[in-house]
Formats: C-alpha cells, sequence, structure tokens
C-alpha cells in the first residue's frame, strides 16, 4: 500500500481575508490564487480554499499532504498537522469533517470488517464513522466522515487509520490483532 496523498476537508466560521493571515502564521505562503503551500522536508503541505461551496462568514478548504515523485510517507504529517490544528484553532474554531487519502494498493480479494455494498466499493461504520474504499481512475480512494459529515472528525488517528487499513487489507482485523484480551467484569 503506498500513499499519493493524504487531505482533509475542514472549515472556519469566518471570512477568507482572516484564515490567510493565520496560513502564513503556520509558514504557508501563497502560491496561487487560493493555494497556500509549505515545504515539508520532500513533501508539500497545500491548503486549498474551496470557493464554490464557501459562505461569506464560513470557509471551506483541503488540506493536502504529499510527495511530487514518491508514495507519501505519513509519519512526516504528524506534526505538521498538529501545528497546523494548533495555531488556527488559537484564534477561531476549526472543524475537520473528513479524511481522503488516495493510494496505490496490489490487487486485493476480501477487504477484513468491510462489507462490499456494491462492487468494488467497500465500506464499514464503526461508532459514529463511515469508513469507505473505492476505485477512482488508476488508483484508489480511502475516506473517513462522520456519519453526520456536518460532525467532525478526530483527524489526529488518521495514521491509526491507516494501519488498521493496511491490516485489513492483509486480512487482519487491527494492528494488535495478535493480542486481544477479553475483559469480563
Amino acid at each position: 500500500m503506498k500513499l499519493r496523498y493524504i487531505a482533509f476537508k475542514w472549515h472556519v466560521d469566518v471570512a477568507l481575508d482572516a484564515v490567510s493571515t493565520v496560513l502564513e502564521q503556520v509558514g504557508l505562503h501563497l502560491a496561487k490564487r487560493h493555494i497556500w503551500t509549505r515545504s515539508v522536508g520532500e513533501h508539500t503541505l497545500q491548503v486549498e480554499f474551496r470557493e464554490r461551496i464557501s459562505l461569506p462568514d464560513r470557509s471551506y478548504f483541503w488540506i493536502r499532504f504529499h510527495h511530487t515523485s514518491a508514495p507519501t510517507d505519513k509519519g512526516e504529517l504528524n506534526r505538521v498537522l498538529s501545528e497546523w490544528f494548533f495555531t488556527m484553532s488559537r484564534h477561531f474554531p476549526t472543524y475537520v469533517n473528513w479524511m481522503q487519502v488516495a493510494l496505490d494498493i496490489e490487487d486485493f480479494h476480501h477487504l477484513y470488517g468491510f462489507n462490499e455494498s456494491t462492487p468494488r466499493i467497500w465500506s464499514k461504520s464503526e461508532k459514529q464513522l463511515r469508513f469507505s474504499l473505492y476505485p477512482f481512475h488508476d488508483h484508489y480512494l480511502y475516506e473517513v466522515k462522520n456519519t453526520d459529515i456536518r460532525n467532525t472528525i478526530q483527524h489526529q488517528r488518521f495514521s491509526k487509520w491507516l494501519d488498521e487499513l493496511k491490516h485489513n487489507l492483509l486480512g487482519q482485523e487491527r494492528p494488535d490483532d495478535q493480542i486481544r484480551f477479553d475483559l469480563i467484569v
């Protein structure tokens, strides 16, 4: 399983002008109209304003982390994502609603714990989250959303979700599947 990019859809209840100054505090620089970027080692962190779905008092964005010429290393994202969220949250409430990961997967026959609802679309629900995996052009998209898309997800758990997907593709339930204890109270 090779990651092409890791992205999160998020919003704040303020106008774009207020957000752009905070993005600069995190080290992001305006690269194109409504697109800010920052180099993180050999990776790029990119924030894109979603003009079509934004309102005057609510701004929607995608934050995307990727490597331009090699698979993306999710370990590099932990610190940067925490720094970004901490800085944004200090200025205004920040809501992360959706995670999307583009990935290359070798052929697999069964995705443990997921149901194939329609041909080649696998999904599962766990607590209030919905996990989906489906083919898109020449790769797969893996998405995590709250069942009520207006509610936030625990975006800082992205690494755990990707580890679980990797093990599910191998036919295991969880990374620690071999060490499972039942507590009887």
